[in-house]
């Protein structure tokens, strides 16, 4: 029986068909199946929603799944724990005041974090452990921001006073003040 191309029209062989497309039916030449996946929307971008929504809709169920691991597995929180902190003492030069960098993060206020303007594991740039490079944000702003690090932006903050106004209010990159409102 030969089978023929459902868009084309062209006799199916081995040489200008998958083989699951003979095997499962889906008619389709190499050709005209490359032009219908042009057609349909990204798998990666589709899987992306699907993965936000069902973690918005299995919160509980993920929360309680990573207690568990965390409370499985302690010697990992330890190893990544005593990572971040081993990389926090290699960015901290000698000549910083630890006194205030310890004053900043106890004097947090409640409901945000302490956070490095200058990442200390930038992918292109890594800021140092020092008291001008902290600065207080709310933990969903803090961790959406990742290792993002815009010069002209942290040059427009430094122009507009962002060293003097860090710790009297929140303060909220400009980059990141679309995201927000």
């Amino acid at each position: 029986m030969n089978k023929k191309c459902l868009d084309c029209g062209v006799i199916l062989t081995p040489n200008n068909c998958y083989a699951s497309h003979i095997k499962y039916s889906k008619y389709v030449c190499k050709s005209c199946a490359r032009e219908r996946s042009k057609l349909k929307p990204s798998r990666k971008a589709y899987h992306k929603q699907y993965g936000r929504q069902h973690y918005k809709n299995n919160k509980a169920r993920y929360r309680e799944k990573s207690k568990a691991y965390k409370a499985n597995n302690p010697d990992v929180r330890r190893e990544n724990t005593a990572r971040y902190k081993a990389n926090q003492l290699q960015r901290t030069p000698n000549w910083c005041d630890i006194p205030q960098i310890k004053k900043i993060y106890k004097e947090c206020p409640k409901g945000l974090t302490v956070d490095h303007i200058i990442p200390m594991q930038g992918e292109f740039v890594s800021g140092l452990n020092v008291p001008e490079n902290l600065q207080y944000l709310d933990l969903s702003t803090n961790s959406s921001k990742r290792i993002f690090f815009d010069s002209a932006d942290y040059q427009k903050w430094l122009d507009n006073g962002g060293l003097k106004q860090r710790f009297t209010a929140p303060y909220l990159p400009p980059y990141l003040r679309a995201n927000v409102a």
